[in-house]
């Protein structure tokens, strides 16, 4: 590869990324961009009440990995949680003579059985997918570019995302954070790809 040509969608905890750029930290020159799902604007967390799954997995992770000096863009739980599939998504799936509309057809009424059960929710959330869209359709986000790092031994906020929001800031910028997108246009990118898949299949 060469240089500012690799990009790396990272979706989970960022523990082998980590491991990657300490291991080889030439391949910094390699990156054009990280885009990071996981963190939280408010501090609404999943895993806690501070911090998402993907940080408060592994904190000195994405410590270190948002204070790399390489260009990236964070996808917040916030933001990948506008956008919000019902039960009407079933009748948008594609046919169920394809290979992909049989196995969204089978596993996507468990999934919805089980928000509504569990969390007496009427949809989900495909933060993954939405991170996908965030990648090959960034138009549809709206950035703020932020000053941010991880608390990493915090008793009850282990994992937090923390923005110097501070008029004056001692803190330099180091992250695009994607704070809104086009919940309609998202969605609808994400249909369309899943009728692409079936139709290659």
């Amino acid at each position: 590869a060469h240089p500012r040509q690799v990009t790396i969608l990272s979706l989970g905890p960022l523990t082998n990324l980590s491991r990657l750029l300490r291991r080889d930290p030439a391949i910094l020159e390699l990156l054009n961009e990280v885009v990071i799902c996981g963190g939280t604007l408010h501090a609404n967390g999943g895993a806690t009440p501070a911090a998402d799954f993907n940080f408060y997995c592994d904190p000195l992770a994405a410590r270190h990995v948002i204070r790399e000096p390489c260009r990236k863009t964070l996808l917040p739980l916030e933001t990948s949680s506008q956008v919000v599939f019902g039960f009407e998504m079933l009748d948008q799936l594609p046919d169920a003579f394809s290979r992909a509309g049989r196995i969204l057809r089978r596993m996507l009424p468990h999934a919805f059985r089980a928000h509504r059960q569990l969390l007496g929710s009427e949809g989900i959330h495909l933060h993954d997918v939405v991170s996908l869209v965030s990648l090959t359709n960034p138009e549809l986000f709206r950035r703020q570019t932020v000053a941010a790092d991880i608390e990493t031994s915090g008793e009850l906020t282990s994992g937090m995302l923390v923005i110097d929001r501070r008029q004056v800031r001692e803190w330099k910028p180091n992250l695009e954070m994607l704070v809104s997108c086009d919940v309609a246009a998202v969605k609808d990118c994400i249909l369309r790809g899943l009728a692409a898949a079936a139709d290659a299949t």
